[in-house]
């Protein structure tokens, strides 16, 4: 925040036209004749700076509390790196672990790898968005409805999913459910799951 001359994480958003690698939407200026194609960060480039927010890259609209950064691959994919905390820095290797039991099982998820910078292990997944499409967190889901007090949670949340023309999948929620509880999985929240829709027609694709 210091490098950068503002005050909170919200002004530092704002400077970098709330730009990043989940939706399609930016903060454009007034008077300037900037147009989408111009600055999205899925068809333009950007430096991948570690624990650096300088210039325009995705790292300022990125959620959670784990240091992290976007790096363009050299396929062309974003990839979105993630450093564990102290004192055993595990986080990369629990979230290797997770995506192979995934894969050994055969439930749809996206791959981690573990890629060494400076010494640093980080875990590595590209991004499964793209321009014509967008991340809607379970957290804003569960906002559609006011919630009644004689239901539960999960209920509700089936609920909010019909109000909202969302196919629903109790499978998906299962399998979700399970596996955290087979990995002792304790940060399960409405902020990291969700769905993803399509920016064009505003359909929800799936979880």
């Amino acid at each position: 925040l210091r490098e950068m001359g503002v005050a909170n994480t919200r002004s530092l958003s704002i400077r970098n036209l709330g730009l990043n690698l989940s939706d399609q939407y930016w903060f454009k200026p007034d008077g300037v004749t900037l147009s989408w194609d111009d600055v999205n960060l899925f068809h333009n480039t950007f430096e991948a700076r570690v624990y650096s927010s300088r210039g325009s890259n995705p790292d300022t609209g990125s959620n959670g509390e784990l240091p992290k950064f976007w790096k363009i691959g050299d396929d062309g994919l974003r990839y979105l790196y993630k450093r564990g905390t102290g004192p055993y820095y595990q986080q990369p290797y629990n979230e290797l672990f997770a995506s192979l039991m995934l894969k050994k099982v055969n439930i749809p998820h996206v791959a981690y790898n573990i890629e060494k910078i400076n010494d640093v292990e980080y875990s590595v997944c590209p991004t499964f968005i793209d321009e014509n499409s967008e991340y809607v967190s379970a957290y804003q889901v569960i906002n559609a409805i006011k919630k009644k007090s004689n239901i539960n949670n999960y209920h509700h949340f089936l609920s909010c999913m019909e109000k909202l023309n969302i196919q629903r999948d109790d499978k998906f929620i299962g399998n979700m459910l399970v596996f955290d509880y087979i990995i002792a999985n304790s940060d399960r929240h409405y902020g990291n799951f969700g769905f993803i829709r399509d920016v064009n027609t505003l359909e929800f694709k799936g979880f």
